[in-house]
């Protein structure tokens, strides 16, 4: 097992600095010693880990259970709340946002329904929510359409888009499916929808 009082200087003691500045000037205590102390803490937690076999994500769990009246007070607008790393990607109706891995950790899987997971209660103020979330799945990303150009090329890219359309009987143009389409020359015709022309 790694290091913790690594893990919390690499990754997490600028952050904690940063974020517990004003409340240990505005109380007359020294950052660096509450710094200190969220350290002895994640290295508690870690030695939890080593010795009695739970997951960091049930020690998360229960972390956020005992002191879910002063996070329910805590409302970030950039950050997962449920990490304090990542972006926050879903809104919940109690006004906390989490990011898709704690939704993996704190939700459940949706019954019948690919990459959707239920929560029935907020993991950060424990309030009753009735929330559902989708996850953009590992294998889908950003999709580009990209066409070679060069005069009677095209006629042959122009052919193919058409046949793809028809076979998958879309009602749209299909070069609407992609993010970004781009062509050299003649092949930009096909890319072409009226959004990326």
């Amino acid at each position: 097992m790694f290091n913790p009082s690594e893990v919390f200087r690499a990754l997490y003691r600028v952050v904690c600095l940063r974020g517990i500045q004003e409340y240990s000037s505005s109380r007359q205590l020294s950052s660096d010693l509450v710094c200190a102390d969220i350290e002895a803490h994640i290295i508690s937690m870690f030695s939890q880990m080593k010795h009695s076999a739970q997951s960091a994500s049930a020690l998360r769990r229960q972390s956020l259970e005992r002191n879910s009246e002063y996070w329910k007070l805590l409302k970030l607008p950039l950050s997962c709340i449920g990490c304090l790393q990542r972006t926050h990607e879903h809104h919940m109706e109690c006004g906390h946002a989490i990011c898709d891995i704690c939704v993996c950790i704190f939700g459940t899987p949706t019954k019948g329904l690919e990459y959707y997971y239920d929560l029935s209660s907020c993991p950060i103020c424990q309030e009753r929510v009735t929330f559902q979330a989708r996850l953009v799945p590992p294998t889908c990303r950003i999709r580009f359409l990209s066409i070679d150009g060069g005069g009677s090329k095209a006629v042959v890219s122009i052919g193919f888009i058409q046949k793809l359309q028809q076979i998958l009987n879309l009602s749209y143009p299909v070069q609407e499916h992609f993010d970004f389409s781009i062509g050299t020359s003649s092949g930009k015709l096909p890319s072409c929808s009226p959004h990326s022309c």
